[in-house]
């Protein structure tokens, strides 16, 4: 894969399909950007040994309306940030819509970090830097997500997903993903510096939308407690399943945190559309998306098991070490190699990188991905509108067609019009 930073993106799924089922905005989900780097081993839910029992993280100070410590502090009383309360009232909260002006945009930051306290049980060690920036901004600078792309990793985003029969020879792989990351992405956390960027869909005035600045801020948080950067992304596969906890992490937090901005808390939402979604590569999307959709189940799953210990507890020893751990939680899924055959003749020559032939492990979301590339086009499709869109708004990832596909392998990736996979 093409290099790219390290990087925590939250994603729009700005779309209604005209299939039978339709799938819904996703608030708030997040993906990371392109990159075939990923997690360290291990399989299964977590489950803790027969002699100990993992509870629920327990906040060092209770932070509730009726027993607030008389001396509060950013880094011991969870939900309290420099000041401010999880449920303080803010001026911003009397106004329309979400649009917050720039002396105003630190309260913001300092009330959702507590409020994102209050639902984690961990509190930040730091804050940190958040800016917004307007779509078209974005789009004229999502070379910040690539970083500097060679012709030979290029032809290789071309071959891989060629192979995978996500784009032809008329698409150019690596410029469709380009297209879905300006038009989807809404907001990112940037570990090497610690800095939020949050993309406001409004050109005259950037809003600022809270769901998305609460999901960034979880990947902050999770980058001071756990190193976002540390993981073991080698492979798609690898980084899918990485996603697949921090994205899911993030995710289940947000839906917690939306929850309540319904129920209790005052939030800021942009009254913006969402932009469009024309021209998708549709197969790339739903492999980039995989993180984002079953990861909160993968979360949920591992948090009923023993509560935000347990959760802690799969950064720091458990990491997921594919993406069929994320769309199968609770099942005993080691990764195992194969040794597949090379069949090709001599007309045909592997695509080599640095000297090296470029092996790829793709996993299961991005066969699913594959499968599913034309269900929502007039292209045919392996699995039908029915079966892969919900009326929810969630995609089926788990499907019979892929289930035990942990591991496939692209091997080479040959530069001839129909290589072998």
């Amino acid at each position: 894969m093409f290099p790219t930073r390290t990087r925590v993106l939250a994603v729009l799924l700005a779309v209604t399909l005209v299939v039978p089922l339709a799938v819904g905005p996703a608030t708030g989900a997040a993906a990371t950007a392109v990159s075939d780097e990923s997690p360290a081993t291990s399989s299964g839910a977590f489950e803790p040994a027969a002699s100990e029992t993992i509870a629920p993280a327990t906040p060092p100070i209770a932070a509730q309306t009726d027993d607030r410590p008389d001396n509060p502090t950013t880094s011991e009383t969870i939900g309290y940030v420099d000041g401010y309360w999880y449920d303080d009232a803010l001026p911003v909260d009397d106004r329309d819509g979400a649009h917050v002006p720039e002396e105003e945009l630190q309260a913001v930051v300092y009330r959702s970090m507590a409020r994102v306290e209050t639902i984690r049980e961990r509190t930040f060690e730091t804050t940190p830097d958040v800016e917004v920036i307007t779509r078209e901004e974005f789009q004229n600078d999502t070379g910040v997500l690539f970083g500097n792309i060679t012709e030979r990793d290029e032809l290789l985003e071309n071959v891989r997903y060629e192979a995978l029969f996500m784009v032809d020879r008329e698409r150019d792989a690596v410029e469709a993903y380009k297209e879905l990351y300006g038009g989807s992405v809404a907001g990112y956390y940037e570990p090497s510096t610690d800095q939020i960027v949050l993309v406001s869909n409004d050109l005259e005035s950037v809003e600022v939308n809270e769901n998305t600045l609460a999901h960034e801020l979880v990947h902050a948080l999770q980058d001071q407690l756990f190193g976002l950067e540390d993981f073991d992304r080698s492979t798609t596969n690898k980084d899918v399943a990485v996603n697949g906890l921090v994205e899911g992490d993030a995710s289940f937090v947000d839906r917690q945190y939306t929850e309540r901005c319904q129920a209790e808390w005052t939030c800021l939402v942009p009254e913006t559309d969402q932009p469009g979604m024309e021209g998708v590569s549709w197969g790339q999307y739903f492999s980039m998306f995989m993180p984002y959709d079953e990861g909160p189940s993968f979360v949920e799953h591992v948090y009923d098991e023993g509560g935000w210990a347990a959760v802690d507890a799969r950064y720091e020893s458990d990491v997921p070490a594919s993406a069929s751990e994320i769309i199968h939680p609770g099942t005993d899924r080691e990764p195992i190699d194969l040794d597949i055959e090379d069949r090709s003749s001599e007309k045909w020559s592997p695509l080599a990188i640095n000297d090296s032939v470029s092996r790829l492990t793709m996993g299961e979301g991005t066969i699913v991905s594959m499968f599913a590339d034309g269900t929502v086009t007039d292209e045919p499709s392996v699995l039908s509108a029915n079966e892969f869109l919900t009326m929810s708004g969630d995609l089926r990832y788990d499907q019979p067609i892929s289930d035990g596909w942990a591991a496939f392998g692209v091997m080479g990736g040959y530069m001839q019009p129909q290589g072998h996979v």
